[in-house]
């Protein structure tokens, strides 16, 4: 993965968020549905934000042209793209919008777009990510940050893509790279398949790495990199993210899986928690 260009790539969509942005209407939970989510249920399964249509197609059809310019993901973005989004009908945008908020239909949408299903979900990540963005800032402050100790975030369902270690104590918070939510977690375990095996847990921290941790599971084969402020102070997680692909690249040759790349909500539509 080229880091260059996926940094400009994630500039150029920061721009287009100025163009079309979402609004930022207020969200109150209702008693019920608190208790939905303390009993592990992210917010979108409980309550859906609301999203013009329009707005949407737009920022969707400007992260497809980022995309097809910087080619910022291994997997190939066909010329084709841009054409086919631009003949969407009416149907399609309820379709697509839906396939955005509630991770169905991916299969079938990358094969209408010419695209691998990992191709679509980043696409519809990077659209979305505005709106969960605002969308998590109006929901988390009903929360306390320890009232919630799942691998998951709160919100958006979505597996964490860092994490950092904070405080005197070196407490660990999660980060989700989708609405940039971040929650407490237990400093030994995994958050992807909730092993608190110590023998089977690890991290590479060599001192090539300084401020950089990578935290191993052996249960689940998963990684997930991690940033230890205590080091090197408070740093912004969604920049550590596209700066250290090269923590990706090791991980992976190793063997070990990220586990983010998937949109995660999926998970909670079909079962009550």
């Amino acid at each position: 993965m080229n880091v260059k260009s996926l940094a400009y790539f994630y500039l150029e969509t920061l721009d287009s968020e100025k163009c079309f942005p979402f609004q930022d209407r207020p969200v109150r939970l209702t008693a019920k549905q608190v208790e939905q989510w303390h009993k592990g249920r992210p917010v979108l399964t409980i309550v859906s934000p609301l999203i013009d249509q329009n707005a949407f197609y737009k920022r969707f059809l400007e992260v497809a042209w980022a995309c097809l310019k910087r080619q910022p993901i291994p997997q190939l973005v066909p010329e084709s793209l841009i054409d086919d989004i631009n003949n969407f009908s009416e149907k399609d945008l309820v379709e697509l919008l839906k396939s955005a908020i509630q991770g169905v239909q991916r299969v079938q949408w990358s094969k209408k777009l010419g695209l691998s299903v990992e191709a679509f979900d980043f696409l519809i990540k990077v659209a979305l990510k505005p709106l969960l963005t605002l969308f998590s800032k109006n929901i988390m402050h009903q929360f306390k940050p320890h009232e919630w100790l799942h691998g998951y975030c709160p919100v958006c369902g979505e597996e964490p893509v860092m994490a950092r270690l904070t405080g005197e104590n070196g407490q660990r918070q999660l980060y989700c790279g989708l609405c940039e939510t971040e929650w407490l977690y237990y400093r030994i375990g995994c958050p992807f398949c909730g092993n608190q095996d110590s023998s089977t847990l690890s991290f590479i921290a060599a001192e090539v790495l300084g401020q950089y941790r990578i935290y191993l599971c052996e249960q689940c084969k998963s990684y997930l990199k991690t940033v230890d402020e205590r080091i090197c102070g408070e740093v912004d997680l969604f920049c550590e993210d596209i700066a250290t692909v090269d923590l990706d690249e090791l991980a992976l040759k190793e063997g070990y899986n990220r586990r983010d790349i998937r949109h995660g909500l999926y998970r909670f539509l079909s079962r009550e928690v």
